[in-house]
């Protein structure tokens, strides 16, 4: 990896001073119109490139405005955009745009390097209104369709684009299927949290180390080599069996199923926060569990709600059009009825079936009603986000 170069295509306005915001976007569209997005993105990725490498600045063919922008420390953003659409705009300037990344593909052939472009962001960078939603498939398209046809004959420019999977199905451009063998789905499966949890408490635990060890043999340097069952069987020592003294819920079941969303997508940090809260609650009981177990049930029940307002806090950053949504939801009962969020959202059909749908693939509503079902569709609110919400259960409080 000393060869690879680390390039922010697109990200948070904090990674690097070049990387344009949602008002930036927006004033390049009303510009140069809907259809140019794919001259935005091969001209900002040659100034992204330019701008974290400065000896590629020196190279012949590359313009005397690229350079000057790229030299600058604190380049304006209104004359980046201006940049960019005077690029799109002029003929000329487009076969230049693709002239110059070749020579900086050449360029960095011949030096040994290679650049990993990494698109990141792009579910919050383009703004949260409708109009913006729309905005944002036009440019993603753009962006996955021009690495298609023109991106794979760099041979050094290698991009790494971050999608969230609910935009990734909306988007619709030609030979979305190329991208099948070239995508790679980011998932924690069960054995990776209990492998993540396992590592910790092995380090930071020495009594716990060698109960696991001389019982198990389960060691720090064996977890990736150990099937399922034994690693569930290996947290025993930590949270016990069984939720309880009685034939309960199996606490890995337990775990798991509250630091999941509804669609199945699990979050180690709910999950790490949620021992973190346990240990701390189990420190201040009078009494003594277990001298076989570290934490009780109870520890792991308390912890939770706090679990789940740190998780409705990060689904707030991740989707901020869904704030509004997220707010008026508190003091609901789940499941709740379609009728009812249109009376709380204040939001006609159309647009609640669109705002449900976000919701759904968000991974915050499941659809509780079956397809024979009379209307008005029921969803239900993943059991992650309802103490978060100030939401409850119909029937419990």
């Amino acid at each position: 990896m000393n060869n690879v170069n680390f390039v922010p295509g697109h990200g948070q306005p904090r990674v690097s001073v070049s990387i344009l915001e949602s008002g930036d976007l927006v004033s390049y569209e009303q510009q140069v119109g809907e259809d140019n997005w794919q001259f935005f993105w091969l001209n900002y990725s040659i100034l992204q490139i330019c701008s974290c490498k400065p000896e590629i600045r020196s190279l012949s063919g590359l313009s005397d405005k690229l350079v000057a922008l790229s030299n600058s420390e604190q380049p304006p953003h209104a004359e980046i955009v201006s940049w960019l659409v005077e690029r799109s705009r002029t003929a000329q300037a487009r076969p230049q745009a693709a002239d110059e990344l070749r020579v900086i593909d050449r360029w960095l052939q011949q030096n040994n390097q290679v650049v990993w472009l990494f698109y990141d962001e792009l579910d919050a960078g383009f703004g949260s209104s409708q109009k913006d939603y729309e905005r944002r498939k036009r440019a993603l398209e753009a962006l996955l369709a021009w690495w298609l046809e023109s991106g794979t004959s760099s041979r050094q420019i290698v991009p790494k684009i971050f999608l969230r999977e609910d935009i990734w199905n909306q988007l619709n451009f030609t030979n979305t299927g190329h991208y099948s063998g070239r995508s790679l789905q980011l998932r924690w499966e069960e054995p990776d949290l209990w492998c993540l949890v396992l590592r910790q408490a092995l380090k930071s635990s020495e009594s716990l180390r060698k109960v696991l060890e001389q019982k198990l043999g389960v060691t720090v340097d064996r977890l990736n080599l150990i099937g399922l069952e034994q690693l569930r069987q290996s947290l025993y020592p930590l949270w016990g069996e069984r939720m309880g003294r009685t034939k309960k819920a199996y606490t890995y079941n337990w775990v798991r199923n509250r630091i999941a969303d509804s669609q199945d997508n699990c979050f180690p940090r709910s999950l790490i926060l949620l021992l973190q809260k346990a240990v701390e609650l189990e420190k201040a009981f009078q009494t003594e569990y277990s001298a076989e177990i570290t934490l009780r049930p109870k520890a792991l029940i308390d912890a939770f709600p706090f679990v789940s307002q740190q998780r409705v806090a990060e689904v707030r950053n991740e989707y901020p059009e869904l704030e509004q949504l997220l707010a008026r939801l508190q003091g609901e009962r789940s499941p709740i009825d379609e009728n009812h969020l249109a009376q709380i959202w204040n939001l006609g059909d159309g647009e609640l079936a669109f705002r449900i749908k976000d919701m759904i693939e968000s991974g915050i509503f499941t659809e509780r009603s079956r397809p024979k079902d009379p209307p008005p569709r029921v969803y239900g609110i993943a059991e992650l986000y309802l103490y978060g919400l100030d939401m409850v259960r119909k029937g419990q409080r």
